[in-house]
């Protein structure tokens, strides 16, 4: 099964330069500390004008193992689960900003304009996380598991995606040879759908992120 939905999300958002820093770590007492507040402030306008934030979302029927991963045991389930596949994505313009900067050997600036543009994409699921609830209640859906896709475990997942949303066409969006995403600023989440309508398990979890070490998650540096 397969059903695309064409709703429509709020994406736009803000962030706040105490988020972005401490995503960083960076401190007050940071040698850079006062260079990043200054381009902190002259770029802030510049992401606001080239994030070009969008969004798809399609139903689907998959096999367990697509959603469980590549490299979990058990990845060749074929269990048959309900998944709602969304895909955002900031647009091709802010990651030209910041590959610019890199060419450019401007380290400080990409790496500030980066986090920026990071901290962004993050902070919008304050905005589709309501409309994607309520979007299961009138369907009658609970939600059980959210997934992020990791280009290293979920490549069947992502494939699904490109091809199920018809990523390229909708949004933009292409697929490397690596699985990773074009524009990099694009993320893929999976949620996994039950008829237990009382379920509510869609907030990220650090231990499931993609970038999640013994230390914690980038992204928990966020929250």
């Amino acid at each position: 099964m397969r059903r695309m939905e064409n709703i429509r999300f709020d994406l736009s958002g803000s962030i706040q330069r105490e988020s972005v820093f401490r995503f960083l770590g960076c401190r007050e007492n940071s040698p850079s500390y006062e260079t990043m507040c200054a381009e902190y402030k002259e770029f802030l306008p510049l992401l606001y004008e080239k994030v070009r934030p969008r969004a798809v979302m399609g139903l689907f029927t998959l096999d367990a193992g697509i959603l469980e991963g590549e490299r979990n045991a058990g990845s060749g389930s074929r269990e048959k689960k309900t998944a709602l596949l969304l895909m955002v994505t900031l647009g091709e313009a802010i990651q030209e900003e910041i590959d610019d900067y890199y060419k450019k050997e401007d380290y400080l600036s990409h790496i500030l304009l980066n986090a920026m543009a990071d901290t962004y994409l993050f902070e919008i699921e304050k905005n589709w996380k309501p409309r994607l609830a309520l979007y299961c209640k009138e369907k009658g859906y609970g939600i059980v598991q959210r997934i992020e896709a990791d280009p290293n475990r979920h490549m069947r997942l992502q494939k699904t995606a490109m091809e199920g949303l018809e990523a390229e066409k909708r949004l933009g969006v292409k697929m490397t040879e690596g699985f990773m995403f074009s524009p990099v600023k694009t993320v893929l989440y999976a949620f996994v759908l039950s008829e237990e309508e009382q379920e509510y398990h869609m907030d990220h979890n650090c231990e499931d992120c993609p970038s999640y070490s013994g230390h914690g998650c980038k992204c928990e540096k966020k929250l």
